[in-house]
């Protein structure tokens, strides 16, 4: 009996969070339809592009924990809002100022030029803290734009390939050579707009690992979380100095 009415209230919560989420959906895109008419904001249709999809989220950490759990509802229901709260809580936009620039930079690549990418690719991997990013390019370059180097000493070459479409398998087995060429341990390929089939065929027989603009976001993430553990620090010490010298503020 407990099973039939387990079922039963799934089956009914389905329905409810699918339509509360295609609601919503129609009424986020109607707002930002009416508001693009009367303002004919570019702004509004970015938003509507790149909306951080919670609803979307919920719906699917609810789908995957009722089914997971469908022998008690309560239980399922109660993973599905903590999956919810993991799944908006790792995709929620950067908060520190160079993370949101470089956010904000990451809009404006599909209108840069080569040489203009493969500068933003050198300034996230300056950001991430590589001590050593050496930019290349120009045509004595061997299919590699930029090197970095970490404190150990590991070297891997990059090529950045910010075409409008998917990556051929090319610039996979040219960064190969040019990694062989820079005496490199690893050799990458960075291309927004992602790979082929083929791209990833030859990838997986070299070595050589691909990188879109998932990767990018991961990587602008990476760095808004040392920004904010570096920033968390800062404060812990300076309340720690603070504490130390409790008259200091009130000396003239």
């Amino acid at each position: 009996m407990g099973i039939l009415i387990s079922l039963f209230i799934r089956m009914m919560l389905l329905p409810l969070f699918i339509g509360l989420w295609l609601l919503r959906v129609l009424l986020h895109t109607g707002v930002h339809f009416a508001f693009s008419l009367k303002k004919g904001s570019r702004l509004s249709r970015r938003r509507r592009k790149t909306g951080d999809g919670s609803t979307a989220k919920v719906l699917l950490a609810v789908i995957v924990g009722l089914g997971l759990f469908g022998y008690n509802v309560w239980l399922g229901l109660f993973y599905s809002f903590l999956l919810a709260g993991y799944l908006i809580l790792k995709s929620r936009p950067p908060r520190t100022p160079e993370a949101r620039e470089l956010l904000g930079m990451l809009e404006q690549v599909p209108n840069m030029n080569g040489e203009a990418f493969e500068d933003y690719v050198a300034l996230i991997f300056r950001t991430l803290g590589y001590p050593r990013v050496l930019g290349l390019g120009g045509s004595g370059d061997q299919g590699v734009d930029i090197i970095i180097e970490d404190n150990t000493g590991h070297r891997v070459a990059i090529q950045c390939k910010n075409y409008k479409r998917a990556v051929g398998n090319k610039p996979v087995q040219e960064v190969y050579a040019g990694m062989r060429h820079h005496e490199c341990d690893e050799g990458w390929v960075v291309a927004p707009q992602g790979f082929t089939a083929g791209a990833y065929e030859i990838a997986s027989s070299t070595g050589v690992k691909l990188f879109d603009r998932r990767s990018i976001l991961a990587w602008i993430r990476m760095i808004d979380e040392r920004e904010r553990k570096e920033q968390q620090e800062k404060e812990g010490e300076q309340r720690t100095a603070s504490a130390g010298h409790p008259f200091e503020t009130g000396k003239s």
